[in-house]
């Protein structure tokens, strides 16, 4: 959805639903964050997000950039310093969100599971890109077959 079109849509429900209302949105455009900000404009009273935007489907609203959207719009919340989130972000040891982005369209162009995404790059980091690039595309049942194929070509972390 589009901003525009997701304000309009929210609106129309914020009509008949009284209740506390949330919205989750992905990032495929680029626009989970805009589209966030509609929701929060249209009535939403609840964003969700995820650490650097992971998620089973990939590119969800990313967890700091909501804090910062949320705190814009509610300036009646207590502040909170961005630089300590991102130093809680950077604790949990996941990959820059560009980095996760990449790693599930490269999953997606070998026909793997996104979910074993974190996975691999617990096993292999940076070396997944590496891995990916050899690892032929066909159907893959469970994640320890894409693990075999590492431990064959030598691939480790």
């Amino acid at each position: 959805m589009y901003p525009n079109e997701l304000f309009a849509f929210y609106s129309d429900v914020r009509e008949i639903w009284k209740a506390p209302l949330g919205f989750h949105a992905h990032d495929n455009l680029g626009l989970a964050i805009e589209n966030s900000k509609a929701a929060l404009d249209a009535g939403c009273n609840l964003i969700d997000c995820s650490i650097n935007g992971y998620g089973l489907g990939g590119r969800n609203t990313d967890f700091v950039e909501t804090v910062d959207l949320v705190r814009d719009s509610r300036p009646d919340l207590p502040d909170v310093d961005k630089r300590e989130l991102e130093t809680v972000v950077e604790a949990i040891g996941m990959p820059p969100k560009e980095v996760f982005h990449d790693l599930y369209y490269q999953s997606g162009l070998k026909n793997l599971e996104q979910e074993w995404c974190p996975i691999l790059w617990d096993m292999y980091g940076d070396r997944c890109f590496e891995l990916l690039e050899r690892l032929p595309r066909r159907e893959y049942k469970e994640v320890e077959e894409v693990i075999d194929f590492a431990e064959q070509e030598g691939v480790v972390k």
